[in-house]
């Protein structure tokens, strides 16, 4: 290629004044003689210093391009299109080195099998970005059209102008025969513990006839309503929140007799409960070095709605003075025990003798309150007492501890129990440097009535114990010796550590339970937890979404967690139980299974002519908007790369010389004549 350029000997601001000078002074001088001489004088000068240069570049024609991007994604599997988007790109590259042999075909591919999205058009971006292409002739994706990340009509339109070049989409999978979809929307992440949220329940199915389709609802793994749902029709359902901790809800379609994919008959719902406020009665009898940190720890945490009442007189005091009379204000016990108490879920006796105030119906109905749910924590108290002072209280048939002695003065060091070196209330507790107690109950444990976790280092008296009754639960100290960790003496110890993980066991946080089968899917490998305070279980039953089951032995990794892992190879719901516990993993299912019916419209703002290519291709050699429909328009470029450069002066500068000296020569001598 060869371009003329000036390059003067003399700076442009210059030399543009000076030709102007010597213009106007050789257009104005009186004597005319010769002009013609002086103007080519002048040009010649001119053309001298101006310095016109010719430069000539060499290069190869770059080739043009063509970018085939496959999309791989799991909706492609499912179409059976991945096969068939292989076959086109191939057909599609033949057919483009056919008819233009020097063009170059690059095609990359886009894999998400993991992604719960189809993102094609990040994949495209970063196809381009990794090619240094100054021009692309065309770009081809191979699609279903199942996308998630289309540009919007505006997108397509800047997209379009900085790619400079047509989009086509090669249409590939196969439409299923029959498809029921099952697609649940509008719930939230988090709820309160005892609410209840609402959900929106739609079931499609590209079947005319099939309007009516059940619907069943499984709660924690348990089956727990069956629904008729009309086609295309949006129903409300309400749901539960019982528990604390994660609430899972399994909403299930059946597959209809023809229908060739079921991944989205399923949608799955995990909502995390919170408590909006925990209600704790905390009802302490005689005072006691315990019951200021023991408060101060409950108002510490703002998510505790305390209710504190102390009782400063009881007991065998003859003075012939009722209770109601001693009390500094009338005592409320009707609305605390009677009419209030199945607000609270933690209700917590500290130092407390037993006296009338708590009456048999008022025992009574903290007991069915427990029963029924709510939390119990039992902190005996100081000496002098009674040995059987536990025994006559009224609660006595829920606790786990029976005192067999008064209360004793001695200092001992709080351990670990056997069990409580792995049950989650106790196991990460720093116990080897922390202070000793001062006092302690001695009691023995019920038959099959409870857990000891901690215990004295001297004769291993119990400390803490726990137990289960129906649907509560209950907590028992026979010291009130926690404050001396409280207070920092010798050092102090996990004071706040062991109240909060004590009371949060007696709420039913999940994270604390002694026995837990935890199971998760990740990177298409099942990975299973099984945590126990006592024998762990040999191995576990895994039951896949065809209905194939596997053993699977657990490996131990300490005293109370074992580990089992297998690689998947079917998307759906696995089912595993070890004979005691059963639990549920899922694979992710994401939008890729929503819906699973090839479609272009997605992609249509950016094709070109809005148009598929689905079997002829004709290559054009220009971008002409009139072609028909199916046609590939192919955008040529006139791009090389250079790789030589050379310059040379219009005329030689010898000759220039020359001419200026015969021109000046001759005006002259035409000039001298007259």
């Amino acid at each position: 290629m060869h371009t003329v350029i000036l390059e003067p000997f003399i700076p442009v601001s210059v030399f543009i004044p000076l030709l102007a000078v010597m213009t106007v002074t050789l257009l104005t001088v009186r004597r005319r003689i010769a002009l013609v001489w002086r103007l080519i004088s002048l040009v010649l000068f001119a053309w001298m210093l101006a310095n016109p240069t010719i430069e000539t570049t060499q290069g190869t024609a770059v080739p043009p391009s063509v970018l085939i991007l496959i999309d791989e994604s799991a909706s492609m599997e499912l179409n059976n299109g991945t096969f068939k988007a292989e076959e086109k790109a191939q057909q599609l590259s033949d057919i483009i080195k056919q008819q233009k042999p020097n063009a170059r075909v690059i095609v990359k591919r886009m894999s998400h099998h993991e992604s719960e999205e189809t993102h094609l058009f990040a994949a495209l971006t970063d196809a381009l970005a990794s090619v240094t292409v100054t021009h692309w002739s065309a770009i081809v994706l191979v699609s279903d059209g199942i996308v998630h990340d289309a540009p919007s009509s505006t997108e397509a339109r800047r997209l379009l102008q900085q790619l400079n070049a047509p989009i086509h989409l090669i249409h590939v999978g196969e439409p299923p025969h029959h498809d029921r979809r099952l697609i649940v929307d509008n719930h939230p992440t988090f709820a309160l513990k005892g609410s209840s949220v609402q959900v929106r329940l739609t079931a499609t199915s590209t079947h005319p006839q099939d309007r009516l389709i059940p619907l069943t609802i499984f709660y924690d793994d348990r089956e727990w309503q069956n629904l008729t749902l009309t086609a295309d029709e949006t129903r409300t359902v309400t749901l539960p929140i019982t528990h604390i901790g994660k609430n899972r809800y399994h909403f299930s379609v059946p597959s209809a007799l023809d229908e060739d994919y079921t991944l989205n008959n399923d949608d799955f719902l995990t909502i995390e409960a919170l408590h909006d406020s925990v209600r704790v009665l905390l009802l302490s009898g005689a005072p006691s070095l315990g019951g200021r940190p023991l408060r101060d720890f409950l108002k510490a945490d703002g998510s505790v709605n305390l209710v504190h009442l102390t009782i400063l007189r009881s007991g065998p005091i003859m003075d012939n003075v009722s209770e109601r009379e001693r009390a500094l204000i009338d005592f409320p016990e009707r609305e605390v025990f009677s009419e209030q108490i199945g607000e609270f879920d933690v209700i917590i006796f500290n130092n407390y003798r037993h006296n009338s105030i708590i009456r048999p119906a008022y025992a009574h109905a903290i007991e069915r309150h427990v029963r029924a749910g709510a939390g119990l924590m039992m902190i005996e108290g100081d000496p002098p007492r009674h040995a059987q002072a536990t025994v006559q209280h009224p609660l006595h048939a829920l606790l786990p501890l029976l005192p067999t002695a008064p209360p004793r003065l001695k200092s001992y060091e709080v351990r670990h129990s056997d069990i409580g070196t792995k049950h989650p209330i106790t196991r990460e507790l720093p116990l080897d440097d922390s202070a000793p107690w001062l006092i302690i109950t001695p009691t023995h444990l019920k038959k099959n009535n409870g857990t000891i976790l901690l215990e004295d280092s001297i004769d291993k008296h119990a400390i803490l114990a726990i137990r289960e009754e129906e649907k509560g639960r209950i907590a028992q100290f026979s010291s009130n010796n926690n404050w001396l960790w409280a207070r920092e003496f010798q050092g102090g110890g996990p004071h706040a550590q062991l109240l909060k993980k004590t009371i949060h066991w007696l709420l039913k946080d999940p994270a604390l339970e002694e026995e837990r089968l935890i199971a998760a899917i990740d990177h298409n490998q099942l990975t299973i937890t099984r945590h126990s305070v006592r024998a762990l279980p040999p191995q576990l039953t895994v039951t896949d979404p065809d209905g194939d089951t596997t053993t699977l032995p657990l490996v131990p990794s300490n005293d109370f967690t074992a580990t089992a892992a297998m690689p998947i190879t079917h998307k759906g719901l696995y089912r595993i139980d070890d004979g005691t516990l059963a639990t549920t993993a899922r694979t992710q299912f994401g939008k890729e299974y929503h819906s699973i019916t090839p479609t272009a419209e997605p992609l249509s703002p950016l094709l070109a002519n809005g148009t598929t290519i689905t079997n002829a291709i004709t290559l054009q050699p220009q971008w002409d908007t009139s072609v028909d429909e199916g046609a590939f328009i192919f955008l040529e470029h006139k791009d090389f790369v250079p790789y030589r450069l050379t310059q040379r002066p219009l005329l030689p500068l010898w000759l220039l010389v020359m001419l200026l000296a015969l021109s000046v020569v001759a005006s002259w001598y035409r000039e001298s004549r007259f």
